[in-house]
């Protein structure tokens, strides 16, 4: 969009004369617009500026989604896992280990010991599921099930869907407590 302008604006450039000020609608309508003349779209300082400041304010406000520990949960993504057999078997170890290693506080010595066995089990549990089914749904569920083999690893993912994908910090706290509250339900 900062380079091309998008379908609505193309449209309204295509009837829209700068020189003049005049807008065509629909072949003969010719409507005088008031107001400040309008640039053509390449030499609209304004929308540049507007556009390259909204990017430069997204990328510093969601920037923690590149570190530790929310890019670690993206193993858990499916549709980022290999398809391949023996890439899938390697795939997600070392964010396994650093997820681990980043929650030891709060991790038992039980489920710290058993997050990569049992990481193991999930993908090959999983990997059959992946197909037309929602992550987050197939986590809850696993969630809600709580298969005995896969039990300590399961605090990982409950501290993933508790994650609040929120920049703000009163907004996660508020996200933290729903969880907290529903988990107690």
């Amino acid at each position: 969009m900062m380079e091309e302008p998008g379908h609505q604006t193309s449209t309204f450039y295509d009837h829209y004369d700068p020189e003049t000020g005049d807008f065509t609608d629909h072949g003969d309508h010719v409507m005088k617009l008031s107001g400040q003349r309008l640039t053509t779209y390449e030499e609209d300082n304004d929308k540049t500026t507007l556009l390259k400041q909204t990017v430069k304010y997204l990328e510093v406000r969601f920037m923690d989604i590149n570190e530790k520990p929310l890019k670690c949960f993206d193993v858990f993504n499916l549709n980022k896992w290999p398809t391949n057999d023996m890439e899938l078997v390697k795939h997600g170890r070392d964010d396994i280990k650093k997820l681990t290693q980043l929650y030891i506080d709060i991790l038992t010595d039980t489920e710290h010991s058993s997050m990569l066995r049992e990481w193991t089990i999930v993908k090959n549990l999983l990997r059959k599921k992946k197909t037309g089914i929602n992550c987050h749904d197939l986590y809850c569920k696993l969630l809600q099930t709580q298969p005995a083999d896969i039990q300590n690893i399961l605090t990982l993912v409950n501290i993933m869907v508790s994650i609040s994908p929120s920049t703000a910090e009163c907004e996660r706290q508020f996200s933290g407590k729903i969880n907290m509250y529903i988990n107690i339900k």
